[in-house]
């Protein structure tokens, strides 16, 4: 869940922490138009308070900047990759294919973002087709009809890339697809979706069957796992990694979530 925050403070210590920053949503689906907002993901290192604290910190920190119209999302390095790992963010799932990532100091993880196609994301892009269908329905605009029946073709798309090991995240036929729903009436979209819902349930089925076959890793193979551990485990050493390592963040965000759970 995201905890969204106004402090500028806390905004500075983050972006000091990034060690880099990735468009993500419309623009990494070649999609984005002048009306689309801008998402930027800023993977940082966790100062040293919150990497030993007790607190159980999967919540994601977002800031939002009115005058451009920008949403900072903000995640640890390590929370990061387990959120990848247990199917629980599509949207760091996408991250590991982006050039902005391949060229960073995080490289590794797009070098060896296959080691990632695993049956919970594969699960999890099913899962999200079954809730956008349920969210298509004839009360919300024509705009965002099309917009979410190209989530659920989209999820449709990215699940088959998966288990074909060829997944293109900017694929032309997210673009291509999203403009012809466009042309549809609200009963041709509801078709559209009902086809492509028996898709994905037929992937879920797919996937399921191949774990329960160990044709697929529900996590990663543990080979993959060590060598992903060694490669942050160097990292932690690396000069990059200690300029950014805050000693101390203020994590009465997390303090409160915790006790209270997160306010939207």
């Amino acid at each position: 869940m995201n905890i969204h925050f106004k402090n500028i403070e806390l905004l500075e210590t983050l972006q000091k922490a990034t060690l880099v920053e990735i468009e993500v949503g419309s623009a990494l689906y070649g999609v984005k138009n002048a009306d689309s907002d801008t998402d930027m993901l800023c993977i940082y290192v966790p100062s040293y308070n919150k990497l030993h604290s007790f607190l159980d910190l999967y919540h994601t920190l977002q800031y939002k900047d009115e005058a451009s119209n920008t949403d900072y999302i903000f995640e640890d390095v390590y929370t990061f990759i387990q959120n990848i790992l247990s199917g629980d963010s599509s949207i760091y799932f996408e991250a590991l294919h982006t050039e902005t990532l391949k060229n960073s100091v995080l490289g590794y993880l797009y070098e060896n973002r296959t080691d990632f196609y695993n049956y919970n994301i594969v699960k999890a892009y099913a899962g999200f087709c079954k809730r956008d269908r349920k969210h298509l329905i004839p009360s919300i605009s024509e705009r965002e009809q099309a917009k979410r029946l190209s989530h659920i073709d989209r999820g449709v798309l990215f699940a088959e890339g998966i288990l074909k090991k060829d997944l293109q995240i900017n694929h032309p036929q997210i673009k291509e697809r999203l403009e012809y729903f466009k042309t549809l009436n609200f009963k041709e979209k509801a078709s559209e979706a009902d086809i492509l819902l028996e898709k994905a349930e037929n992937i879920r089925k797919q996937v399921t069957q191949m774990l329960e076959q160990k044709k697929i890793f529900r996590v990663m193979e543990t080979p993959k796992q060590k060598k992903l551990d060694n490669f942050l485990c160097e990292l932690s050493k690396t000069e990059i990694y200690l300029s950014k390592q805050a000693e101390y963040m203020d994590l009465e965000l997390f303090y409160e979530a915790m006790e209270n759970g997160v306010n939207y």
